[in-house]
Formats: structure tokens, C-alpha cells, sequence
């Protein structure tokens, strides 16, 4: 969708940028300085380790990060980094030819892992972001048998070279099998019941609520538990709270500071363009 909206690479990976950044930058210095004040052994960072967690790298690095969740994110821009370097090949006609040769090169690492390769290209997540891909394309484009089909292919190369432990691995295939139902069920428009107000606000906020959730819940959750003993119900807190924090995130930060750079990026390239056609 992203790709399809930008005129360029640099476009696509600049409104990534805005995307990612920002937001990620806020709930960092929030997390590091909760932990900081308030403790959290076996969580804390150096400042060095700070720093180098703002190029969102720190995971390829085999750097601590800030927060644990953000381990995804390094995959999430890795996989904008390629398809900002695939932009042309994307919007031809073979990016069926693309989809099938990355998903090759997923398997192939199964059977021979080339560690950096596998990084920079994502091949050990390869067949969800395909997935996610031809997903997108089933809901708002043809439903043609590619489209139908290709996740299905998806989840099979998954099925075979997914990561996990003996005892877990049966339930994580499961989990994601579970997920690819629900995006065929989402494609062919069999879940607008669940297009209700609750679940859409949490959807808006689900980028900061990610964010911060983990480190401020297990800091909320040591403190209740010292006071008040380790009650279920007690679970509760922590949710609303990030909740709470992930709300002002989006609001108060996220957006007006996404809608001010959105803005100085479109300046930009009105000017560029009115550059390049003086140029002319």
C-alpha cells in the first residue's frame, strides 16, 4: 500500500521513516528513564547501549535493546529497506517473479543459514511478510488464484523452516496457521463485526501501546505484587496504564509531530520538483 502511494524509493522510505522514528524515539527515552528511576534488574542498559539503540540497528548489533519487544522492529526495517531497493521491480509486472525467488531464498536458508545474509534479507520471516503482501492484494485487489494461493504457500514454507523449541513448535504454527485464517476471513470481508469503536481506538494506538507495554507492565507489576501480593486481577493496572501512556503517545505526540514532517517532506519535494523543471 505504501509502495502503490509513493513515487519513489526515496519517497516510500521517507514516509517509513516518518512512521517508525519518531514514535519509537519517544516511547525509547520513556522506557529508558522508567527503568532507569525506578529499576528493573536485569532490563537496564548502558547509555552506550542507549545510543546505539536509536538507530533501531541494535538487535543485527547483538546490542541489548532498550525494551525487549523491540526486536521486531529491526526485522520490520529491514524488510523497508529492501523493498525501497526493489522499488521499480515491486510495481512491474514480476513481482510474482520477486515474491517467488525471496521465498526460495527463505527456504535455502533454512538447509544453509548464511547468518548476515539472513538478516539483511529477513529470511527467517520471509513467508509472513509475503503473507501480509498477497493479503493486502486479495482485500483491495483481484481475487485471482495467485492472490488466493500464495499465502497458503506462504504458511507451508513457514510450516517447514519456522524457529522454535520442540515443545513449542506445535503451538506456534498453530498460532500463525490461526492468523492466516483471520486475514483470509478479513479478505473476503468476514470480520467487519468486529469493526467496533473499542478495538478501532486500540488499532490507532497499537504502534505506541507495542512500545511501551512491556518493561512499564513488569515494573507496575513487581510494585503491586510487593504491596498487595501476586493477585491476577491485579494484571489490570498495568494494561490500562499503558493503554493510558500510549494514548497521550499517539495524540499529543505521534501525530502532530507525523503531520509537521509529513508537511516539511511534501515542501521538499515541491520544491525538488519545481527544480528539476526549471532545470528542464
Amino acid at each position: 500500500m505504501s509502495i502503490q502511494k509513493a513515487k519513489s524509493s526515496f519517497e516510500f522510505l521517507a514516509k517509513r521513516f516518518i512512521r517508525l522514528y519518531p514514535t519509537y524515539w519517544i516511547a525509547m527515552i520513556f522506557t529508558f528513564l522508567i527503568v532507569y528511576i525506578f529499576s528493573l534488574p536485569g532490563k537496564e542498559i548502558s547509555i552506550s547501549e542507549f545510543f546505539i539503540n536509536l538507530t533501531m540497528l541494535q538487535y543485527g548489533l547483538q546490542i541489548p535493546s532498550v525494551d525487549g519487544v523491540y526486536w521486531s522492529l529491526f526485522h520490520e526495517l529491514m524488510f523497508y529497506f529492501l523493498m525501497g531497493a526493489s522499488f521499480s521491480f515491486i510495481r512491474s509486472k514480476y513481482f510474482l517473479l520477486f515474491s517467488l525467488l525471496w521465498l526460495l531464498m527463505s527456504l535455502g536458508n533454512y538447509y544453509y543459514h548464511v547468518k548476515g545474509i539472513s538478516l539483511l534479507l529477513n529470511l527467517s520471516y520471509t513467508p509472513l511478510f509475503l503473507g501480509g503482501v498477497y493479503f493486502y492484494k486479495l482485500t483491495v485487489e483481484e481475487k485471482n488464484r495467485i492472490n488466493i494461493i500464495f499465502p497458503v504457500i506462504c504458511y507451508i514454507v513457514y510450516f517447514i523452516i519456522i524457529d522454535a523449541d520442540n515443545d513449542r513448535i506445535f503451538t506456534e504454527r498453530l498460532i500463525v496457521l490461526g492468523f492466516f485464517i483471520l486475514f483470509y476471513m478479513n479478505a473476503f470481508s468476514a470480520l467487519k463485526f468486529i469493526a467496533i469503536k473499542p478495538l478501532i481506538f486500540l488499532g490507532n494506538i497499537s504502534y505506541a501501546l507495542y512500545l511501551v507495554h512491556q518493561n512499564m507492565g513488569y515494573l507496575v507489576l513487581n510494585k503491586l505484587y510487593a504491596n498487595f501480593g501476586t493477585h491476577q486481577i491485579l494484571i489490570f493496572i498495568p494494561i490500562a496504564l499503558s493503554i493510558g501512556v500510549a494514548y497521550i503517545i499517539t495524540e499529543h505526540l505521534e501525530k502532530p509531530i507525523g503531520k509537521y514532517l509529513r508537511k516539511k517532506a511534501n515542501q521538499f519535494y515541491m520544491v525538488g520538483d519545481k527544480k528539476f523543471y526549471f532545470n528542464q
